[in-house]
């Protein structure tokens, strides 16, 4: 009989695991098309590309550590810091459907919300999506020289930007593991 009764919330929860895996491969994908639409032989590279899906596949690995650990706000977080990284592009949109599954996941199972997890939840958002902002909306014109001519764009990610955006990453990262490790303890 306890099985009936532990079933939805087992399903629940692996919901919210797909869902979560779903948004770091929403987050690979962006940096894919972000690679094959860029222009070739632009100044920055590989590492433009990577850290243009970076904090989405972050804000799906928040959630994935909040799935794994029992820690349901770190599955609100990263689902809210998802949602508008999704809504940069249009080709973001179909990410919105994992992000809104990990963020009823999550909800559904919170029992109260303490000043640790809004601090938490404040700091993480921040990073994700400050991070990614600060990529998109900071504009670095470039010209380069390619052996077919000459090229150039208005808003070129440098390699600045993308060191922003790796540490701002790898720190919401952290702090999501010592949020897990502490809820688990509490």
């Amino acid at each position: 009989m306890t099985e009936i009764v532990d079933a939805p919330a087992r399903s629940r929860q692996a919901a919210g695991r797909v869902a979560a895996v779903l948004l770091v491969v929403a987050g690979a994908a962006f940096a894919l098309i972000h690679a094959a639409a860029g222009d070739e032989g632009g100044p920055e590279g590989w590492l433009q590309h990577l850290s243009f899906g970076l904090p989405l596949m972050a804000a799906g690995v928040v959630a994935l550590i909040g799935s794994l650990e029992r820690a349901p706000w770190l599955m609100v977080v990263g689902g809210a810091a998802a949602v508008p990284i999704c809504l940069v592009s249009f080709v973001g949109v179909p990410a919105l459907l994992p992000a809104g599954v990990v963020i009823a996941v999550g909800a559904s199972g919170l029992r109260a919300v303490s000043a640790r997890d809004v601090l938490t939840a404040i700091a993480l958002v921040t990073l994700l999506v400050g991070g990614f902002g600060y990529e998109v909306l900071h504009q670095d014109p470039a010209q380069w020289e390619t052996p077919d001519g000459s090229a150039g764009s208005s808003n070129v990610v440098t390699t600045a930007e993308s060191v922003v955006v790796l540490v701002a990453v790898s720190v919401a990262l952290l702090v999501s593991g010592l949020y897990a490790r502490a809820d688990r303890r509490s």
